[in-house]
């Protein structure tokens, strides 16, 4: 199970000339990547979300 949180607040980084263009490069890169059911699996493994509210 992997935790998501929604965040809201202000980044610089979110509204930089480029930024979407890059997350979506970013993606890329690992999308459909012979590792990346591994990686989901490890990071669901890992990850800890106890004390965690919405």
């Amino acid at each position: 199970m992997m935790c998501f949180v929604l965040f809201k607040g202000y980044n610089e980084e979110l509204v930089r000339k480029g930024f979407a263009a890059e997350c979506k490069r970013q993606s890329g890169l690992i999308n459909n990547d012979h590792q990346e059911d591994e990686i989901l699996m490890f990071l669901d493994e890992t990850a800890d979300c106890e004390g965690w509210t919405i």
